[in-house]
């Protein structure tokens, strides 16, 4: 269990299986937790090229669950042009498998925000890039 982030950017991960030696491809599965009203998996980051020890391709998928059902969560989804950036409103039980580049998830007030993840890849850890514009948010925690 890690505690990530702190204030309004603060969740809950739990390493469920975490990748092997030898040759991929390998396979990561954890869960996120989150309060309503916060972000999550914030600041965006992506795991989309391969990019020597600063990045790594791994694809993603996502199942979300809300509590209660009856609330939403927000993707924000975007490449490197943060102009061509989209929003998706999530539901309880909504499967996310094509997010595309920078991605962060924000829970609607007054509801629990989990997320079951499974990132895929040839390497066996998973290296992130943190959107620069929102990398000063990783200095506050």
């Amino acid at each position: 269990v890690e505690h990530r982030g702190t204030g309004h950017w603060a969740r809950e991960v739990h390493d469920v299986v975490t990748a092997g030696d030898g040759p991929g491809p390998h396979l990561v599965v954890g869960e996120t937790f989150s309060r309503g009203g916060v972000w999550s998996s914030f600041p965006p980051h992506r795991h989309a090229l391969d990019d020597g020890p600063r990045e790594t391709h791994h694809a993603e998928v996502f199942h979300v669950r809300v509590e209660p059902p009856s609330g939403f969560a927000v993707l924000l989804d975007y490449p490197d042009d943060a102009r061509s950036e989209s929003a998706r409103v999530l539901h309880d039980g909504d499967v996310v498998d094509d997010v595309v580049g920078f991605h962060s998830f924000a829970c609607a007030g007054g509801h629990e925000l989990y997320y079951l993840w499974a990132l895929w890849g040839q390497e066996p850890v998973a290296r992130f890039r943190t959107d620069e514009r929102h990398a000063w948010v990783e200095e506050r925690r």
